[in-house]
């Protein structure tokens, strides 16, 4: 049997499988880095890493851009988004202090009311502050 690939639009899928797709490109971008994955979508982050031979492990929440989130502020969590096709990783709480004095979302309804604030894209100041956490892809 032979397989036919075509690319396919991501919009086309469910959210779930959205995310999915999202985890398995970062991961093969890990990979070359030496990290190993393990999906975990039934649990608050979607997935743990570790570096081959180490015994961390780091619980990453991914995403399709920058979602800081209340909830996971003093948590031992890490973010994984994506913006203009460059991946970045960090612990949420680095990432909620790098850009507290770039951009005024403390003070945004969706932040004092829900406690969440998605960044619909990363200003040139915002990306110059998170630089220090891209994942570049291999080439």
């Amino acid at each position: 049997m032979i397989l036919k690939f075509e690319k396919m639009d991501r919009a086309s899928v469910s959210a779930p499988e959205r995310q999915q797709l999202r985890y398995q490109e970062l991961a093969a971008i890990l990979g070359e880095y030496g990290y190993l994955t393990a999906w975990n979508p039934d649990t608050y982050t979607h997935f743990s890493m570790r570096h081959v031979g180490g015994s961390e492990e780091v619980r990453v929440r991914v995403s399709g851009r920058l979602l800081l989130r209340k909830d996971m502020l003093g948590g031992d969590h890490w973010l994984a988004f994506q913006d203009q096709d460059q991946w970045y990783l960090a612990p949420h709480d680095e990432l909620v202090g790098a850009v507290h004095g770039v951009t005024p979302y403390q003070t945004s309804e969706s932040w004092l009311s829900g406690g969440i604030y998605s960044f619909p894209g990363l200003s040139g100041e915002t990306s110059a502050v998170l630089k220090p956490y891209v994942v570049e892809a291999g080439t």
